[in-house]
């Protein structure tokens, strides 16, 4: 697996996060980006960090990362899996990629804001398998708070 594949992308939802914040009512999650946290684990020299923020329907995605072997392809949240930490799951957010997240390139940063009431925030089969997208989107965010 190389690293343009290891960090398809950024946010395998391999989630080693949580942490909250009162501020507004945000709650703030981090995750570190390594491919020893990849699904299956891998010797990748990459790393990086991502806290997602989420006020509202409003989730703000901060990323940065470095030491890709390969080039970014693409950037996205994977949905949750049924036990925590095993597995892949299909992609929860904006497919191909995250809107302006950098491509073709081995490091970077990404700062974004998406509004989760709209349907180009999410895969369109993640809204049809949860069926409509407030649905998703709470199922999305019970999935981050419970850490899947």
């Amino acid at each position: 697996m190389n690293n343009s594949q290891i960090f398809k992308f950024l946010f395998s939802f391999l989630v080693l996060f949580y942490f909250s914040s009162n501020y507004l009512g945000a709650q703030k999650y981090m995750a570190t980006l390594s491919g020893a946290n990849e699904s299956p684990a891998n010797s990748s020299p990459a790393v990086g960090r991502s806290i997602i923020t989420i006020i509202g329907t409003s989730m703000r995605v901060q990323s940065n990362f470095s030491g890709l072997i390969g080039t970014v392809t693409a950037a996205h949240i994977h949905a949750a899996t049924p036990n925590p930490f095993i597995g892949n799951a299909g992609v929860a957010t904006v497919t191909p990629t995250f809107t302006g997240f950098p491509s073709g390139v081995t490091s970077g940063t990404y700062d974004h804001t998406f509004d989760m009431s709209f349907s180009n925030s999410f895969n369109p089969s993640y809204i049809t398998a949860h069926g409509s997208i407030a649905q998703a989107w709470a199922d999305l965010q019970t999935a981050i708070v419970n850490g899947k």
